[in-house]
């Protein structure tokens, strides 16, 4: 549930810190797709980039015991994915404004 979260509120303040400034929401504008592609896009280049890093740290040594993320690979996988989705749903939101 705290990966879906993640994500609405990654979309939302990276598409409010990315777009002008203005009375409305960044969502209600007409450019709000192209921007949300853009930040999902660098937010999917962020994710690959730590799981990356997570392997090259923790998962490829084989740390047994550990549940919690970022040291068990499937609680960080299914957590990002869940972070993914959201932004994607997000995104189809924006999208029909």
């Amino acid at each position: 549930m705290l990966g879906v979260f993640s994500g609405f509120l990654a979309l939302g303040m990276a598409g409010a810190w990315a777009s002008p400034t203005g009375d409305e929401s960044w969502m209600d504008r007409p450019g709000a797709r192209p921007l949300a592609n853009r930040v999902l896009g660098s937010s999917l280049v962020i994710l690959a980039g730590l799981c990356a890093f997570f392997y090259w740290l923790w998962w490829s040594r084989g740390v047994s015991g550990e549940y919690y993320v970022p040291d068990s690979a499937p609680h960080t996988i299914v957590f990002v994915i869940a972070i993914v989705t959201a932004m994607l749903f997000g995104r189809q939101i924006a999208a029909k404004r």
